[in-house]
Order: C-alpha cells, then sequence, then structure tokens
C-alpha cells in the first residue's frame, strides 16, 4: 500500500483592513510585495471591502509580523508618493 506525502507546511490565514492604506492604487503593490516573502503562500486584495487576505506559514510568520510588514510598506508607498 503506498502512502501519500503530507504537506506538514502550518497553514494560517488572516485577514487586514487596507483602509488606512495610503493610496487603493497602492494595495497592488502590497499584494505583489507580500508574496515575494518566505512564509506567505497567498495574498489577495479585496478592493471593494479594502481588505488584504493572506494565507501563510504559521512556522515561519504570525499575523502580527504580517500587519507590520504591511504598515512599513504603506508608509513606503505614501513616503514614495509624496517625493
Amino acid at each position: 500500500m503506498a502512502t501519500k506525502k503530507r504537506n506538514l507546511k502550518r497553514d494560517g490565514n488572516a485577514i487586514f483592513s487596507l483602509a488606512n492604506c495610503a493610496q487603493p492604487s497602492g494595495y497592488v503593490t502590497v499584494e505583489k510585495q507580500l508574496r515575494k516573502i518566505q512564509g506567505i503562500n497567498e495574498a489577495i486584495v479585496d478592493h471593494a471591502a479594502h481588505v488584504l487576505v493572506v494565507n501563510f506559514d504559521s512556522t515561519r510568520l504570525t499575523a502580527p509580523d504580517i500587519r507590520n510588514l504591511i504598515t512599513t510598506l504603506s508608509h513606503d508607498l505614501a513616503a514614495q508618493k509624496v517625493k
């Protein structure tokens, strides 16, 4: 009897409000930047609801870690728009 290898990755899900993001056009930039980070499995922006849904490897990241990344990315976007 063959056994299937199980994916031992621990999935976590979190939803973050983007209502305070500097520019709605920056949502896509935040989404793309998060996808580049190891431990982020998926990041999807819901433009109508102004939220970001993130699926992540909970052995590498926590929801507060991701919130800090979003905050940093949002501030970086705001600084770029001002210049």
